[in-house]
C-alpha cells in the first residue's frame, strides 16, 4: 500500500517494486460531513478556514502574511483555524492585533463538531509544505468547500487546478492571496469548484471506498498466493 503517486513512484524506481504490487488508498471522509453542509449555497465569501496542526509544515508562515493582506482588502473576512493543537494565544499572536479578532482557533471533538464548523465556512485553505493525503482535505471536499492548497504530491494527487479546487506552489503568500481572490470575488466558481469537490469526495473518498481498495488488494494476493 502507498499513500501518494510519489511514494508510488519511489518504490518503483528506487526498490524495484513492480507496479502491479503497489495498491494506492485514500482516507475517507464520515457522510456527516456531506450532511453538515447539504444547504451550502455560495452565495457568501466572508469566512476562510485552515484545518491542522500549527506548525510551520503546514504552511502557517504563508498563511498569515496572505490573510493579513487579503484582510485588508475585504473588511468582512474572517479567518477561523481547525485543530491548531496549540494554545489560542499562541495562534492569534501570530497575527497583527489589529487583526486577532477577526481569527478564531476553534478545537472539535467529534466528527459531527468538525462538520458543522466547515459548514460554517466559506473557502478551505491549506498551503502546506509538504503532505501525504491529509483527511482535513477529504473532509473539506466532502463539506462542499472551494479550495486552495498547494500542489504538494498527497495534494496534487486529488485537487485538480480549475476542476475541482485550486493548486498553488508551496511557500507563496502571493500566490494564495492570488488564488483566494479569485475565489472571494466569483460566486459561480466558488460554487463550481465546491460542488465538483464534494461530487468527487462522495464518488472517490468514502470509506466504503477505501474498504474496497483494502479488500480487493487481498483478494487478489490470497488469489496469486503460492501453495
Amino acid at each position: 500500500f502507498c499513500l501518494s503517486s510519489e511514494d508510488r513512484d519511489y518504490r518503483i524506481r528506487t526498490i524495484g517494486v513492480e507496479a502491479e504490487r503497489i495498491a494506492r488508498v485514500f482516507p475517507g471522509a464520515e457522510p456527516v460531513f456531506g450532511a453538515a453542509a447539504a444547504g451550502r449555497s455560495y452565495g457568501s465569501a466572508a469566512h476562510l478556514v485552515f484545518a491542522g496542526a500549527w506548525r510551520k509544515n503546514k504552511g502557517i508562515e504563508d498563511l498569515v502574511p496572505a490573510f493579513v493582506e487579503l484582510a485588508g482588502r475585504h473588511a468582512q473576512l474572517r479567518l477561523t483555524i481547525l485543530g491548531a493543537g496549540v494554545a489560542d494565544a499562541i495562534v492569534r499572536g501570530a497575527f497583527p492585533t489589529a487583526l486577532r479578532a477577526r481569527v478564531t482557533s476553534i478545537a472539535t471533538a467529534t466528527d459531527e463538531e468538525t462538520a458543522r464548523v466547515l459548514a460554517g465556512c466559506d473557502i478551505f485553505v491549506l498551503p502546506s509544505l509538504f503532505e501525504g493525503t491529509p483527511l482535513t482535505l477529504m473532509e473539506a471536499m466532502a463539506s462542499g468547500l472551494p479550495i486552495v492548497t498547494t500542489g504538494t504530491c498527497g495534494m496534487r494527487d486529488v485537487i485538480k487546478d480549475g476542476k475541482n479546487g485550486l493548486l498553488v506552489p508551496i511557500r507563496s503568500p502571493a500566490a494564495i492571496v492570488a488564488a483566494l481572490t479569485r475565489l472571494l470575488d466569483d460566486d459561480d466558481l466558488r460554487a463550481r469548484l465546491g460542488r465538483a469537490a464534494r461530487t468527487d469526495a462522495a464518488t472517490h473518498y468514502t470509506w466504503d471506498a477505501v474498504a474496497r481498495t483494502v479488500a480487493e488488494t487481498y483478494e487478489r494476493l490470497a488469489a496469486t498466493r503460492q501453495p
